[in-house]
């Protein structure tokens, strides 16, 4: 009869040590899983800090904010014709996962990777990165001129335009170029403009 009650409590002592030790293992791994990503966040903060970058680059729900706040460098949407060297991509392993796509996808944004690890992608963009925004036209001029008649004289002797648009950031969308399609007629440039 002892011999059963000290094989219970054998049995006991070795279910309370198999608890303590996947406690202890579980404890350690997500120690180890956290330390890796503060310093995995440490070193990226550094390499933005160092990379002379003026704006992190942020696309709707993908804002990065830890890098934002650690950096002290703004986020703002992809400028078309930025620079290469002004406006960083910061990509991390859950936005892949989350999105379902691959590194790829990401690395095929980037014209020089400054950084590279399973967990983060740190890179310079390409020189363009175009983004689709229509801009609704509340008005614009001149629209009516004469003749060898300058509209709207500019002081190097040239025509203006002016177009007034609805309101938008221009901090987010950087430089917007307005491209005029017309058809030349021997000095004449025949332009139809849709309001």
């Amino acid at each position: 009869m002892i011999w059963i009650i000290k094989l219970i409590g054998l049995v006991g002592l070795l279910i309370l040590l198999a608890t303590l030790s996947i406690r202890t293992y579980n404890t350690l791994r997500d120690n180890l899983v956290v330390d890796t990503v503060l310093e995995e966040q440490h070193k990226v903060t550094q390499l933005i800090k160092q990379s002379g970058a003026k704006t992190l680059f942020v696309d709707g729900w993908w804002q990065n904010p830890e890098y934002q706040l650690l950096s002290g460098i703004a986020g703002v949407p992809a400028r078309i014709g930025t620079t290469s060297h002004s406006q960083l991509l910061v990509f991390q392993h859950y936005q892949v996962s989350l999105t379902g796509s691959h590194w790829d996808t990401y690395l095929s944004k980037c014209s020089d990777v400054i950084y590279s690890s399973p967990f983060t992608l740190l890179c310079w963009p390409n020189d363009v990165i175009n983004i689709n925004i229509e801009l609704k036209i509340l008005d614009w001029g001149p629209k009516f001129t004469q003749i060898r008649v300058v509209p709207n004289k500019q002081p190097d002797g040239g025509g203006g335009v002016w177009i007034k648009i609805e309101k938008i950031n221009f901090a987010e969308l950087g430089p917007i170029t307005v491209i005029f399609s017309g058809i030349l007629q021997g000095q004449i440039i025949k332009i139809h403009l849709v309001n």
